[in-house]
């Protein structure tokens, strides 16, 4: 409750006279989610005029902390898995996992209705990426049989770069500004393939009622 109460302070500190009266009807804080979706990891290997195409869909999650100390921005750091998804590609299989940890700032539109809200998100991320892929024929020997794209012994590669990022989503309010719905669609920036999500989750708002200034002090 530290970090709650700090963020509520400087809010309140920095926030102008103006926007007093649509805290009272939206109270701002701390808040903390999750998600499931799925995730789509691509990449593409070629060597010797061979390519190898790698596009697949698998479970995917997320867990998200955030704060909101002004009603139009915010911020939020989220840990993300993409899944792990495998994949027969005719003369090979493949498998490919990307995970890692976002930072971004969020914009939000000026709706008029109180219990929806329509966002944007852009940031960067630390991407960890691994893929694997193997030929298929096996003779029985230590390694499969040379392959134009793996060579002898297949194809690891395992990076990790901070890349951009960026997101669309939407939320509903489901109890008295505490319960959100998210429904939410976000993309990195990848030298492999960008990876995505479109998950569906809640968040849950830590927050401590405002009254409005007018009101009066008995109530």
């Amino acid at each position: 409750m530290k970090i709650t109460a700090m963020v509520l302070f400087l809010g309140a500190c920095v926030i102008p006279q103006a926007f007093t009266s649509a805290f009272a009807a939206d109270p701002l804080g701390f808040y903390v989610g999750g998600a499931i979706g799925e995730g789509t990891i691509k990449f593409q290997q070629v060597a010797e005029g061979t390519a190898l195409g790698f596009d697949e869909h698998h479970l995917a999650w997320k867990l998200d902390v955030g704060v909101r100390p002004f009603l139009p921005l915010g911020a939020e750091i989220e840990y993300f898995d993409f899944g792990h998804p495998h994949a027969n590609l005719g003369s090979a299989s493949a498998d490919a996992r990307v995970n890692g940890v976002a930072l971004f700032a969020v914009g939000y539109l000026p709706l008029s209705v109180p219990f929806f809200d329509l966002y944007g998100k852009a940031g960067f991320a630390h991407l960890q990426s691994t893929i694997h892929a193997e030929p298929n024929v096996f003779l029985g020997t230590a390694c499969s049989p040379s392959h134009p794209i793996f060579g002898a012994c297949g194809f690891s590669q395992d990076q990790s770069n901070t890349r951009f990022g960026w997101g669309l989503g939407a939320q509903v309010k489901v109890s008295a500004a505490a319960l959100r719905i998210r429904a939410e669609y976000e993309r990195f920036n990848s030298s492999n393939g960008d990876p995505s999500m479109f998950s569906l989750g809640v968040i849950w708002n830590f927050w401590l009622p405002m009254k409005h200034p007018d009101h009066n002090l008995a109530d």
